[in-house]
């Protein structure tokens, strides 16, 4: 993942709904943009 490590933290404590309100709303923006993290969020997911 070319992202930085932290977001892909983030992206786990995003479905275990550990993020405060601003942190989701970031990453979400930040999902928007990156194809690797939105291929990384749905490998997860499952």
């Amino acid at each position: 993942m070319a992202c930085n490590h932290i977001f892909e933290e983030e992206l786990h404590r995003l479905l275990n709904h550990e993020l405060s309100h601003d942190e989701e709303n970031c990453l979400k923006h930040h999902l928007m943009e990156c194809k690797e993290c939105q291929v990384h969020y749905q490998d997860i997911k499952k």
